[in-house]
């Protein structure tokens, strides 16, 4: 599949598209789409399915889901692991040399919470214009205002109300069950949960459908 899981994995994908849902305002067709787009990027930078998820929250708070939200992610993604125009280069000029991208004692990419973060400690310390220029060159002018929209999720602001990429990342780390949580309070939508959940995932190549149907169905 396209986060290069196996099968076994289906039952955790779920809950962190269960927590998704019920702590954004994605919906199943969001997070299909969005995964659709970016998921084979980030598995191919070890990217975790939960951090990505987390940032696809704090996008989708800005007004910004589905597939464009995957394409925009896609992009950033991409454009920082290959220094497109020199962009990584640039946030280390702002950073006194350090590049965020690799742990330097490892020489091994960091994950992805600590690129963002690395990212956010710099752009805390630059001014409107500097701001501008710097998403041009790491987005691309496209994309310049998802990044906007990324770092607002990374802000105090967003942290304050328990909706800042920290805050998702932590709880998708930890939440387990929380596809049989949606199905408690979803027994009159059961059977079109478990459809959508199945429509929204075939396209990464994994079948949910009896993994799914058997963890909603064992709380009927």
């Amino acid at each position: 599949n396209a986060f290069g899981r196996d099968a076994a994995y289906a039952t955790n994908l779920a809950d962190i598209m269960a927590y998704a849902m019920s702590n954004s305002s994605m919906t199943t067709e969001d997070l299909g789409e969005a995964y659709g787009k970016v998921a084979a990027t980030a598995s191919a930078y070890g990217y975790q399915e939960s951090e990505v998820t987390a940032v696809l929250m704090t996008m989708a708070n800005q007004g910004r889901k589905a597939g464009q939200a995957g394409t925009s992610l896609n992009t950033i993604l991409s454009r920082l692991a290959t220094n497109t125009g020199g962009c990584v280069d640039a946030i280390a000029d702002y950073n006194h040399g350090v590049n965020i991208m690799y742990d330097e004692s490892t020489g091994k990419m960091k994950p992805l919470s600590q690129v963002l973060e690395g990212l956010h400690d710099v752009w805390g310390k630059l001014d409107d214009q500097q701001r501008n220029v710097l998403a041009k060159q790491i987005a691309g002018t496209r994309q310049s205002n998802a990044l906007f929209s990324i770092m607002a999720g990374m802000e105090k602001v967003a942290g304050s109300s328990a909706r800042s990429f920290s805050d998702y990342a932590k709880e998708l780390d930890n939440c387990a069950g929380s596809a049989q949580r949606m199905a408690d309070v979803s027994l009159d939508n059961l059977a079109g949960d478990v459809e959508l959940f199945n429509d929204a995932m075939s396209g990464l190549g994994i079948e949910l459908e009896g993994k799914l149907d058997g963890a909603f169905r064992t709380v009927v």
